[in-house]
Order: C-alpha cells, then structure tokens, then sequence
C-alpha cells in the first residue's frame, strides 16, 4: 500500500513540473495584444500549439500601398508564403500558431486572427492543401514533396481573409512608418531549428465566390511549382477560383499586380521553428 501511495505521489510531482515548465514556455514567448479595438473574421483563429514544444514567436513589418483606398465590404486575403535556404536536408515539419495580423486605420488597431497551419515537405508525389475545421475554427494542412523547394520556389505557409468593415481604409491611413504586421509563432518536433524563410503580402479582392466560412472554396494553390499544382505560373497562396475579382490595393505596388500582393517580391524574414522542452 505504501508503494502505490508512494508511485503515486511521484507522478503528481512529475505532472507539476511538466505544467510548470510549460507554463515558462508560454510565458517566454507570449504576444503583445491589440491595443485598441479589434476587428477579426469569423471561420479564422489561433491553431493551438501542441503540447510539450517551445514556440518561438516573430514578427514581420511591410506597408501598404497610400495610393489606393480600400472600399468597405472588399476582402483583404493575406497570404504567408516560405522557402526553405538551399542545401538544407529534407525532410521538414513544422506548425504555425498564434498566427495574427495587426495595423492602425481609422484611428484604431485592428487584429485579424489567422488559422495556422501544419507543414509537411517530404518525399510524395502530390502536394495537399486543405483547410479543416475544427472546434477552434479550423487550421491549414499543407503536406508536399521536398522537392517543390527546388528552383528558388515557394509554399504556401498561411492565410486568412478579412472583409473590410466600414467605413473602408484610406490609403492616408498608411503613409510613411505606419506599417502592417503579421506575428506568428513556429514550433516543430522532429526538424527543429531549420531555417526558414518567411514572406507575406495582403491582396484586395472586391469579393470572393462562396465564402465564408470554408477556405476550401477558395481553391488556394499549395506551391509556386506548376508540375505540382495547377500547372499554372500563379504564386503559392493564390486563390484560384476567385483570382478575377483582384483589385487595387493592399501590398501590391501597382494596378492589380500581383494575387498575394507581392509576397514573393517583399522582404525576407528568416525564422526557425524551436524544438521540444
């Protein structure tokens, strides 16, 4: 009877410092909130970090284009793509978490909550993207072959739309430092501490075909590489199915230029997901 009493004891004991070192892993890496009101689209939230990993936390900057409004009840897709530096050995897993984008307009700060996602670059013949619902509003899967990272190619990473509420954003809103920020957190079991390559862009669509609330509808091209998506020259994060309706504005730099807004084109932010406790 001592004995279990004691077994037991140890096991509480070994549950409480897992809980306590889990709890400093949060603490350690948590992100600033909105400071003023948020704004954030039904059908997108945080992916929940899985248990027992550190998650470390980056932000990225970039700035819309001042010279063009962005009309209320348009959508803002905002798109992160990654490539994986050369030389680096297959195969890849990471997730992302805690996935947001903040900027200020109309005199507050709006937070858009974004899905996450889980990655997976190994060796396959196809390449998967879908978006699944679940009792957090549902998450991004991506599982493609490592070799789309061939030829300086890039994969879908993230994405979320947000439909802009009244009364719209002025492109004054954005001038000069008044920058756009996405913050997500990246953690990875197996494969920690790879580099990553991080870029984003946030492209404006007058609508979008059957949406909300299921991504799916979009019909979001997984990779660059059209041997393994499409068979189109399209962008990773691309929504296929309602690429016509591009507009002005977001971060593209000139008239309807690009369908993630220059992800590709803007700048670079290196990030590696961290590993287990």
């Amino acid at each position: 009877m001592k004995t279990n009493v004691s077994m037991n004891l140890a096991r509480v004991g070994v549950l409480a410092l897992a809980a306590a070192i889990a709890g400093c892993s949060g603490a350690a890496n948590s992100m600033p909130a909105a400071q003023s009101a948020s704004a954030s689209l039904p059908g997108a939230s945080v992916a929940v970090k899985p248990a027992g990993m550190y998650s470390c936390a980056y932000a990225s900057d970039e700035h819309f284009n001042s010279k063009y409004d962005i009309p209320a009840g348009s959508w803002l897709v905002f798109t992160s793509v990654f490539r994986v530096p050369p030389g680096q050995a297959a195969p890849l897993r990471f997730d992302v978490s805690n996935s947001y984008i903040t900027f200020t307009a109309n005199n507050q700060t709006y937070k858009i909550q974004a899905p996450g996602s889980r990655i997976s670059l190994h060796q396959q013949s196809a390449a998967h993207l879908n978006w699944a619902k679940g009792s957090q509003h549902g998450i991004w899967w991506l599982m493609v072959p490592y070799g789309t990272m061939e030829k300086n190619g890039a994969d879908f990473m993230d994405q979320v739309a947000w439909q802009v509420p009244q009364p719209g954003l002025h492109g004054s809103d954005f001038q000069g430092n008044n920058a756009v920020t996405w913050h997500a957190s990246l953690s990875s079991g197996k494969y920690a501490n790879e580099q990553i390559q991080w870029q984003w862009g946030a492209a404006v669509y007058s609508q979008l075909d059957n949406f909300p609330a299921n991504y799916n509808n979009l019909g979001v091209k997984p990779v660059d590489d059209p041997n393994y998506s499409n068979g189109n020259a399209d962008p990773a994060g691309t929504p296929e199915l309602n690429k016509q309706y591009l507009t002005d504005g977001g971060t593209n730099q000139g008239p309807q230029n690009d369908y993630i807004g220059g992800a590709e084109q803007n700048h670079v932010t290196n990030v590696s997901p961290c590993g287990k406790v």
